[in-house]
């Protein structure tokens, strides 16, 4: 299968997956145990405070434990008022803290040079001064006045005020009332957080200027299955997806593409490998993936590949988007704009080596059609949608690109579905083959919405300009029958 290709490379290749995917640093703390881990444990710690509030019966108490509830909201308060990547950029720009590429590049300078970076643990730059300095409340960094969604923090203030009263005239209520204000405050609570919640998936602050990629979040979020899984190949659009994707499955980001262009400056790696210009950490887990079916896990193994860059962009290499067309099945493909796609692959291991079922249609004299796999057959029980790998082999140098035709008819000879488009999902540019040389050509052929009975799968090869399709000797309509296929 796909991941024992990894079982016979160095152990270099091995080290830096390990070290991407597990070793990081994220935080000043360095490697420790950060306190904003404890955050989730803060509701039950507050349980504690529960038996001192009826104890509360001098104002000298109630002034104090006041005191201390408003000095807790207003550093929580300066926390959201500012944003905190401002503290950050402040402290790089000031030699305060380090670039954090250097973790990777030279990490004993890092040691050597700046320690804990004790600096910012002084009064001068703490973060508490620093957002007391910089608050400015006409641009606040806070959630409620960016979407303009003032009622929610009111209906949760009320709440909270409602609670604050139940507990201070607790004795001096009665048991019917008491339960009333609870209820009040509960529907109060539950209100606002529905509200807040859908106020927030607009933040612009999120979206930005992604607008496309927001709508294609919304495209997925009506097609995504539960047993898929959604992998990025930008961390610009995991903002988005967080605040917007709604099915229950796995979103993973993956890393930068060594072997990708983003800049100016071009691909951080230049190499003929495609699974080094990938990345090595992101060809594990996406072969990972692809095996666990075979691991004994209850999964289809369908992905979606959500993609920055299209087939127009002549500087993009697409490495990731390659490599799962080389070796897995492309099924469909949305957009909503060329830096916005998502494509669907199914994650059986593409075949390799000669075809299984050898044939010999030419088309034109220019490109014959060597071989065809079928992985999993050619009946559609017990697999809806079976997988099929074609292999062509120039026959003369061509001069111009052409488009692959691939048809399913019924025995009246009426087609029922047709995809049409560039071979290799957009990576097979025909003028570049070289003669003699063999090219696989993956796709995964749609069977599960169609009646029993039998279908001809038929290809064609055609000038995408004029759509005139290249002839095929013996054959009708220049369309050659690739295979039966069978629908129970």
């Amino acid at each position: 299968m796909a991941i024992s290709r990894w079982r016979g490379r160095d152990a270099f290749a091995l080290e830096r997956v390990v070290r991407n995917l597990a070793l990081t640093v994220d935080w000043l703390g360095g490697w420790g145990w950060g306190p904003r881990y404890l955050i989730p444990l803060l509701p039950l710690l507050m349980l504690w405070v529960l038996p001192v509030i009826p104890r509360l019966t001098t104002s000298m108490r109630r002034l104090a434990f006041g005191g201390l509830v408003a000095l807790g909201a207003g550093i929580q308060f300066l926390g959201m008022a500012v944003p905190l990547s401002n503290y950050y950029t402040d402290l790089f720009l000031n030699n305060k803290i380090y670039d954090y590429a250097l973790i990777y590049s030279d990490r004993a300078a890092v040691d050597a040079q700046w320690g804990w970076m004790d600096a910012i643990w002084g009064w001068e730059w703490s973060p508490i001064r620093y957002h007391l300095t910089r608050l400015n409340f006409s641009r606040l960094d806070i959630a409620w006045a960016a979407v303009d969604g003032w009622i929610a923090p009111a209906l949760a203030l009320s709440s909270l005020l409602l609670i604050c009263v139940w507990l201070y005239f607790n004795i001096r209520t009665n048991v019917l009332i008491s339960r009333l204000m609870i209820v009040v405050a509960a529907i109060l609570l539950s209100l606002s957080l529905r509200m807040g919640l859908n106020a927030l998936r607009h933040d612009p602050r999120v979206i930005g200027d992604y607008t496309d990629v927001d709508a294609l979040v919304h495209q997925l979020n009506t097609i995504a299955r539960y047993d898929e899984a959604v992998f990025i190949d930008r961390h610009l659009y995991t903002p988005i997806f967080m605040n917007a994707f709604k099915p229950l499955i796995p979103v993973v980001t993956l890393a930068y593409a060594p072997g990708e262009s983003y800049d100016a400056q071009g691909p951080q790696v230049i190499s003929d490998d495609l699974i080094e210009q990938a990345g090595y950490e992101n060809v594990y887990g996406l072969d990972w993936f692809g095996e666990q079916r075979s691991s004994g896990f209850d999964m289809d193994n369908y992905i979606w590949l959500v993609t920055s860059s299209s087939p127009f962009e002549a500087d993009k290499r697409r490495p990731i988007e390659r490599y799962l067309v080389e070796h897995y099945f492309p099924v469909q493909e949305i957009s909503t704009s060329p830096r916005a796609r998502a494509i669907r692959f199914y994650m059986f291991p593409a075949p390799i080596g000669e075809p299984a079922n050898p044939t010999v249609a030419s088309f034109g004299g220019l490109l014959r059609l060597t071989g065809v796999d079928l992985p999993l057959g050619n009946v559609s029980y017990p697999n809806p949608d079976l997988p099929l790998s074609l292999v062509w082999q120039p026959e003369a140098a061509m001069t111009m690109d052409y488009n692959i035709s691939l048809f399913l008819q019924n025995e009246a000879g009426e087609t029922v579905w047709q995809h049409d488009g560039q071979p290799q999902a957009t990576f097979g540019y025909t003028s570049r083959w070289q003669v003699g040389e063999q090219y696989r050509d993956n796709y995964l052929v749609p069977l599960s919405l169609l009646p029993n009975g039998i279908y001809h799968l038929m290809v064609a090869v055609y000038n995408w300009q004029d759509q005139q399709r290249l002839a095929v000797t013996a054959t009708q309509d220049n369309a050659f029958l690739v295979t039966e296929m069978v629908v129970r």
